[in-house]
């Protein structure tokens, strides 16, 4: 590819950056399908950037509530992924993500379970450990599982998305409060109402330190 159709994918990219800022997503998809057309033309295109492009693209078509056209974008940016990344690799993890958030906006929960379990997968293999990422993906799946009534897999899920969180998060941030909210509600669909009640106090105790340290951030900022 030469010089000038790299740059001129690269500011075309970058014109759809600025107007998703702008939430203008027409304008948005027309600059970042010219990023991916110019390369697509080219002599020597640049998988790397198409996958970039395509998901891109699938993000905006999420956005608008596209939801088939999202998922062909991504599993089209999953296809290149496949070709030129390892099979452990942080951005294949993101790309079965996404196809799963596009399957859960469909309400088409198994899909959207299988993707996420994938991206899962990839994660744990993944050194130094992204604990956030498997915080966030364990979560995803725990509040699938609750939606498909099966609390025990959601419990387990968002058991271990707590105890990734302990590891990279102080117990006292708000996060917490949501996470441990989560789990009380599984341990009462289950039955195990002391549990859910532990848990339930858990939450309020952290909502309670959250909103005292929100209030004297907003009380010195007024000052």
């Amino acid at each position: 590819m030469s010089p000038n159709a790299f740059e001129l994918s690269s500011l075309y990219a970058s014109i759809g950056a600025m107007y998703l800022r702008l939430d203008t997503y027409e304008k948005c998809h027309e600059y970042y399908q010219k990023a991916l057309d110019s390369q697509l033309d080219s002599y020597n295109p640049d998988l790397n950037c198409i996958s970039s492009h395509t998901n891109n693209i699938g993000i905006i078509f999420l956005k608008q509530g596209k939801h088939s056209d999202a998922i062909s974008s991504f599993q089209r940016t999953l296809k290149i992924l496949q070709q030129i990344t390892e099979p452990h690799d942080t951005e294949l993890a993101l790309a079965y993500d996404h196809i799963g958030d596009a399957y859960l906006s469909q309400f088409k929960y198994e899909e959207a379970l299988n993707n996420y379990n994938k991206s899962l997968e990839i994660q744990e293999h993944i050194l130094p450990r992204n604990l956030s990422a498997l915080s966030s993906v364990n979560d995803t799946l725990g509040n699938v599982y609750l939606k498909l009534g099966r609390s025990r897999e959601a419990l387990m899920n968002c058991k271990r998305s707590l105890e990734y969180q302990k590891e990279y998060m102080l117990v006292a941030h708000s996060s917490f409060a949501v996470l441990y909210n989560n789990i009380d509600l599984m341990y009462y669909r289950e039955e195990q109402y002391l549990e859910a009640l532990e848990n339930y106090c858990k939450s309020l105790e952290i909502a309670t330190i959250s909103l005292r340290q929100k209030s004297f951030i907003n009380c010195y900022s007024t000052i």
